[in-house]
């Protein structure tokens, strides 16, 4: 009797649990889904869901939201390395009739094509987070509107105009906290702390990134913060505190593997290598290679030339001058065309340094 009664209320209830699947893996509920995942650089969780909302929309013959969901996928999965192909399809839908007929659509393709920019050069995406600021403005959206400014914010800053991007990045942080786009204002607040450690303040930098920090335990689905557990790793390797940053940097470093972000790992072990270079010369060098291989392989430029500039510290440190002036003139081609003004002088001072070393007193006299 008790086995009846139960089959028949599984039965009553089968079509409402069937009515509630098909409505969660509707094709628009898992694009907005994986949109708010990815506002919360939660790129695990995102990239699935654009996957199977772009194969839905596919399948019902609706190009518009396919698009869409292919362009969010490309937004989610950028960090995991970046793809010639990749972006030359994104520049190819910014031109087509699909994206110039609807400004929304043309949002989220810019989006897309500024993030891929962004891990190659982040100056050369500077035109397009300005394209993303005019049209987030003309259409009141507040959310992309501050995303830009910290973006040109940031590109700001390496373009030697401190002032500004300080400026800038400030009125976009306090924006993303009142509007409660707190994806954004995590990772801005990280890149504020790591900002003030590279410019020799670390107990700023360390506050800042504690605030991140702090803020992703009341943010339900946040992603992983790699920037806020890079800024402190270096805040607390600065106050000597290396034991403290081992920790947070094995832990950053294994959550990268797992989840594929290249871009977070390669950034990660050259902060881990560097460290280890005053204590450990041989895991110094495994870890700067590494990340060096890696983000060429990946085309980080950015990262490439950061790597390969420790690492020439490092064998100069141990002597290997020529290795070390191979991966410093290298570091130094990528930085100018990368178009970094605040990072060069420091690339031009070490290979100066190499050449006082090998003599070339000439040579040296000219690059500093």
């Amino acid at each position: 009797m008790h086995r009846q009664k139960l089959i028949l209320v599984v039965l009553l209830l089968l079509p409402l649990v069937a009515y509630s699947d098909s409505r969660i893996e509707g094709p628009e509920t898992l694009l907005a889904e994986a949109d708010r995942l990815a506002l919360l650089s939660n790129w695990p969780e995102a990239e699935p869901l654009y996957a199977q909302s772009e194969s839905l929309f596919t399948q019902s013959g609706d190009q518009k939201n396919a698009l869409a969901a292919r362009l969010g996928y490309i937004w989610a999965t950028a960090d995991a390395g970046v793809d010639s192909a990749i972006s030359r399809e994104v520049a190819t839908n910014l031109e087509g009739p699909l994206v110039r007929s609807d400004s929304r659509l043309k949002l989220r393709a810019l989006v897309a094509k500024a993030v891929l920019d962004r891990n190659t050069n982040e100056i050369a995406a500077r035109g397009h987070w300005e394209e993303i600021l005019q049209l987030a403005t003309r259409l009141g959206d507040k959310l992309w509107e501050g995303r830009a400014k910290a973006e040109i914010g940031q590109i700001l800053y390496m373009d030697g105009n401190v002032a500004s991007a300080a400026a800038m990045l400030r009125d976009a942080i306090v924006s993303q906290y009142l509007r409660l786009d707190l994806g954004a204002a995590i990772h801005y607040t990280a890149m504020v702390g790591n900002g003030f450690v590279e410019a020799g303040q670390p107990e700023a930098g360390l506050k800042y990134c504690n605030i991140a920090l702090r803020s992703t335990y009341v943010v339900p689905d946040i992603g992983f913060p790699y920037l806020a557990y890079q800024g402190k790793a270096r805040a607390l390797l600065a106050l000597h505190r290396d034991a403290e940053a081992e920790g947070v940097l094995n832990e950053a470093i294994a959550r990268a593997r797992e989840e594929h972000n290249y871009q977070a790992l390669t950034q990660l072990l050259v902060v881990a290598g560097t460290a280890a270079a005053s204590s450990n010369l041989p895991e110094a060098i495994q870890r700067l290679r590494e990340a060096n291989e890696i983000s060429h392989e990946k085309g980080f430029h950015h990262v490439f030339a950061w790597s390969a500039f420790q690492l020439a510290q490092v064998y100069r440190d141990v002597g290997n001058l020529n290795e070390a002036e191979a991966l410093a003139s290298n570091a130094i081609d990528i930085m100018r065309k990368l178009e970094d003004r605040y990072h060069l002088p420091e690339h031009l001072a070490l290979l100066a340094d190499l050449e006082v070393r090998k003599g070339n007193f000439d040579l040296a006299d000219r690059l500093y």
